[in-house]
C-alpha cells in the first residue's frame, strides 16, 4: 500500500511540474520531516459507555511525512498553489478493553496494539496578499486514509475512506525570516470501511470525518532553504457501521472518536 501511495505522488509531480510558472523567485517546494504522534482512541457501544481505548506518546507511534507545494497564477495581490502531501507512520499503543464474546468490564484486559497510518493528499489553495506581512488562503482538495489496527496475531482491522477536504489559513511574517501560519481543515469521509480478518465483506462505516488544526513555524534560511517544526491537533469521529451476521452472533464496528496530536520537524527546499 505504500509503495502503491507514493507512486500516485510521483505522478502528480510528474503531471503538474510542467505547468507552473513563478509565483515569487522560486516555483516550487519539496519539505521532508519526521513526524511522531500522540493517539487517544476511544470506542463506545450504543448507549455511550466506553468499550476500549488505546494511547500513545509521541515517541511511541513515528515516521515522516513529505510533500511537494507547485506555485502559479502569480499577481500582486494573489497567487495559487497545489500541495501534494503523503505521510507515513507506525508503532505501538497501549490497549485497554476486554477479550471479545467476554462480559467483563473496560479494563479487563490490557496490551500492545501494532498501529499504521498513511493519508495521502493532493489541495488546490488560493492566496490571497493582504500586505508584507499578512496573507489569507482557501483551498479545497481530496485525500485517502489508510489504517490498520493490529489487536494481535489473529485479529486485524482496516480502515479506509476517501476525503473532501475544504480550509482556510492564514500566512503571518512574524519578524524578519519568521512565518507562522494557521491552517484549519475539514475531512469530509467518503465510503468509509473497515476490513476485518475473519470476514469476507468490510463494515460500511456510517461516517468517518476529521477536523484538524495545525500550527507550522518556519524560519529561511537564505532564499531556498526553511526549516519548520509544527503541532498538529486533530479530532476525528467514526459513525457505527452496519450489523454483519457470522454463525450465532453479529457484529459491528461501533462509535468512535479520537484526539490525535502530531509533533513536526523538518527541511524544505525551494527551485
Amino acid at each position: 500500500m505504500q509503495n502503491s501511495l507514493k507512486a500516485l505522488v510521483f505522478f502528480f509531480v510528474i503531471t503538474f511540474l510542467p505547468t507552473v510558472t513563478c509565483a515569487n523567485d522560486y516555483r516550487a517546494k519539496m519539505y521532508v520531516s519526521l513526524v511522531g504522534m500522540s493517539m487517544d482512541y476511544r470506542e463506545y457501544n450504543d448507549n455511550g459507555v466506553i468499550l476500549d481505548s488505546e494511547k500513545s506518546d509521541f515517541i511511541d507511534v513515528f515516521g515522516s511525512e513529505i510533500g511537494y507545494i507547485f506555485y502559479f497564477l502569480s499577481d500582486e495581490v494573489a497567487y495559487s498553489q497545489i500541495d501534494i502531501n503523503l505521510m507515513s507512520i507506525s508503532g505501538k499503543t497501549e490497549y485497554v478493553g476486554a477479550l471479545l464474546h467476554s462480559e467483563d468490564a473496560y479494563g479487563s484486559y490490557k496490551g500492545k496494539t501494532n498501529n499504521s497510518i498513511e493519508d495521502i493528499s493532493g489541495i488546490y489553495r488560493y492566496n490571497f496578499i493582504l500586505n508584507d506581512a499578512v496573507e489569507f488562503n482557501a483551498g479545497i482538495g481530496l485525500g485517502f486514509r489508510y489504517w490498520i489496527r493490529g489487536l494481535s496475531s489473529v485479529q486485524e482491522e482496516t480502515y479506509y475512506w476517501l476525503s473532501l477536504r475544504p480550509s482556510l489559513g492564514m500566512k503571518i511574517n512574524i519578524i524578519d525570516a519568521l512565518y507562522l501560519a494557521p491552517v484549519l481543515e475539514y475531512q469530509y469521509g467518503i465510503l468509509p470501511s473497515m476490513k476485518a480478518s475473519g470476514f469476507d465483506s468490510a463494515f460500511k462505516l456510517s461516517s468517518a470525518d476529521i477536523i484538524k488544526f495545525s500550527l507550522p513555524i518556519s524560519y529561511e534560511i537564505g532564499e531556498r532553504i526553511e526549516i519548520f517544526t509544527a503541532y498538529t491537533f486533530e479530532q476525528q469521529k467514526i459513525g457505527r457501521s452496519e450489523n454483519i451476521n457470522k454463525g450465532t452472533y453479529y457484529y459491528y464496528e461501533p462509535d468512535s472518536t479520537a484526539n490525535n496530536q502530531y509533533i513536526k520537524f523538518g527541511v524544505a527546499f525551494k527551485y
